[in-house]
């Protein structure tokens, strides 16, 4: 089971100190230990040898010099004074034995003892006379048995040779049997008080490691604390930083590198707060551009019929009729202005479009009236307007629909040419379907600019007419499509639905679904 609890960085320093200096000075003083310890024993070793040796040295050299000897007045010259170590306390009160750390006890080859420390034992059977574990120990020596000491159970334990514990001290006994006529098992015996020694030495050096690593985590935990409490300090700026409180001001009051770390994150939130203010001011200043731009391209369309009524007032001014229509051109061209001029004067609030139901062909012929007719002479126009298409609509804004996309035809026809407009039903959508001969457009264009703000294939357009005639048309639950083929021609198709959207969500689906089902009309207008 994973357990996701935050550890704090003063409990991670502590471990690692435990970890990577407690633990490994543990163990080579373990090592230490034990390593010096099979070392002194060594060395003790050696040296009871090399007393076994010169005692075999002595007797030879004393019976070449005086062969009638007695041996055990041989064996008190070449070894000397008697001494007394492991058998010491078991020697009357009134022996002159010296009391040292090394004892010589001397077998025959019969297991007589011939020389110890204490003289009554001698001419008598060791397994008689000498004390407690001794016997049984010489036997297994005798045998060739060397038992051996376990110096440290587990890991680190090593056997020591001629290491043995008795009476709960550890004792080196070596074996040396001469080799000459009469055969001796020398046992040289001494007290290893090494072990005392290096037992005091490994338990300072323990304890010394424990205080050093003591003052050593006193020391980190001690530094950290001011490292951890400004890495919290910066940690909690950056939170309220990250949650938008770009006011937040994060002070750390140590030197180091959190210092430089908050520093940067003031730095940081600084620059976003000018950034945001920066960001603000740019919002509503292209929000104004934006409107600006939408009003202006209303404008020039406006001024664009206006246009096309003056050129053609002095050649049909006296015509049946065209004062009349003239009439009802001015009398919407200056509807258009003033509604432009009601967005000016508040453009943060703009006023909900009423929709209604209204003719989808009467609304074509109006805007055909001011615009395509007082086009003049250059353009035929052919329409094929269906009678009583009812949609549920604001008709002026269809209106500018549709006067956007004519407008768009005649300046895409400069020299003049065909332009047809027709409408039919296709239950449950009314089409208007807006045709020219002019230049076209290429795929690209169409695929990666077209109804995209601001883009547009006129040297002084704005770009704003064809995504604001999706903008509306979509608000209606319609959806408006085009076929273009450059030097040949475009086809403006407008799908309007006959009623309501009974929701966004629902008029979207059905207006995809209507739109698959759709019928294709016919080759461009050539």
């Amino acid at each position: 089971m994973k357990i996701n609890y935050p550890i704090p960085i003063r409990a991670k320093l502590v471990i690692i100190v435990l970890l990577f200096a407690i633990v490994p000075m543990l163990v080579l003083t373990l090592v230490w230990y034990n390593t010096s310890v099979e070392r002194v024993a060594a060395v003790v070793r050696f040296g009871l040898e090399a007393r076994a040796k010169e005692i075999v040295k002595q007797l030879d050299l004393l019976r070449a010099q005086n062969p009638e000897t007695s041996q055990t007045l041989s064996l008190e010259k070449a070894v000397g004074p008697r001494t007394a170590a492991l058998t010491g306390r078991f020697l009357p009160p009134d022996a002159s034995t010296v009391r040292s750390l090394r004892e010589v006890i001397i077998l025959d080859g019969q297991g007589m003892v011939r020389y110890a420390a204490n003289p009554t034992w001698e001419g008598k059977d060791y397994r008689a006379v000498l004390p407690e574990t001794l016997p049984a120990l010489f036997t297994r020596l005798l045998e060739g048995k060397d038992a051996q000491s376990q110096l440290l159970s587990g890991l680190f334990g090593r056997e020591v040779r001629n290491r043995y514990l008795i009476d709960n001290q550890y004792w080196m006994i070596h074996l040396h049997q001469s080799g000459n006529d009469t055969a001796y098992s020398i046992f040289v015996i001494e007290q290893d008080v090494s072990r005392g020694t290096l037992d005091i030495a490994g338990l300072s050096i323990l304890g010394i490691t424990l205080l050093l690593a003591i003052v050593a985590t006193l020391l980190v935990y001690l530094i950290i604390s001011g490292t951890t409490d400004s890495i919290r300090r910066v940690t909690r700026g950056a939170k309220a930083i990250a949650a938008g409180k770009l006011d937040s001001n994060i002070t750390v009051k140590s030197n180091d590198e959190t210092k430089v770390l908050a520093e940067a994150f003031n730095r940081m939130a600084g620059r976003l707060r000018e950034m945001i203010a920066r960001e603000s001011e740019q919002k509503q200043f292209e929000s104004f551009a934006r409107l600006s731009a939408v009003l202006t391209h209303d404008l020039k369309n406006a001024i664009l019929s206006l246009s096309f009524l003056v050129t053609n007032m002095e050649r049909k001014f006296d015509r049946e009729g065209f004062r009349e229509d003239a009439m009802r051109t001015l009398a919407d061209s200056v509807g258009n202005l003033k509604n432009l001029v009601s967005k000016l004067s508040d453009p943060l609030t703009q006023p909900m479009e009423e929709r209604f139901e209204g003719d989808v062909s009467q609304l074509v012929e109006r805007v055909l009236m001011r615009t395509a007719e007082q086009a003049g002479d250059r353009y035929q126009i052919t329409t094929e307007l269906s009678p009583s298409l009812v949609s549920v609509m604001n008709p002026s804004a269809i209106e500018r629909v549709v006067e956007n996309l004519i407008i768009n035809a005649l300046e895409a026809m400069p020299q003049g040419g065909n332009l047809r407009i027709t409408t039919q039903s296709v239950a449950p959508n009314n089409l208007i379907v807006v045709m020219d001969t002019g230049k076209g457009m290429s795929p690209e264009f169409i695929r990666d600019k077209l109804f995209h703000a601001f883009a547009t294939t006129k040297k002084k357009g704005i770009g704003l007419g064809l995504y604001s005639c999706r903008e509306i048309i979509e608000q209606h639950g319609g959806k408006i499509e085009v076929d273009s083929q450059e030097g040949i021609g475009t086809k403006f198709r407008i799908i309007l639905p006959q009623v309501m959207p009974v929701s966004d969500a629902a008029s979207n689906d059905a207006r995809d679904n209507r739109s698959q089902a759709l019928p294709v009309e016919g080759d461009y207008v050539r």
